[in-house]
């Protein structure tokens, strides 16, 4: 089994508060945590897509500086992070 993750976590409590039958059937059925891997590897797959478009797209104006460099990875890790959650991590399975 995979590593449940940050985003897994983030799922399980998104279902054990949004969605308890589920969350609860999913537990008795032993596939709680398999799901929640895969959350967090779909999030992971997608955020790395995301941010390395958005990283192409927004060349900086001196790639040299590293503080430049670190504010657009850490804007396409915010703005990755936000489709992120919406679209894969607070979803019911």
């Amino acid at each position: 089994m995979g590593l449940v993750g940050k985003y897994g976590l983030l799922w399980l409590d998104y279902m054990k508060e949004n969605h308890k039958e589920r969350y609860r059937l999913l537990w008795r059925l032993g596939r709680l945590n398999k799901t929640a891997c895969q959350v967090h590897e779909e999030a992971w797959e997608m955020l790395d897509e995301i941010m390395g478009k958005y990283l192409t797209k927004h060349l900086p104006d001196n790639p040299s500086s590293t503080m430049e460099m670190w504010r657009l990875r850490e804007e396409a890790k915010r703005i990755g992070e936000e489709v992120v959650l919406r679209d894969i991590v607070y979803q019911s399975r």
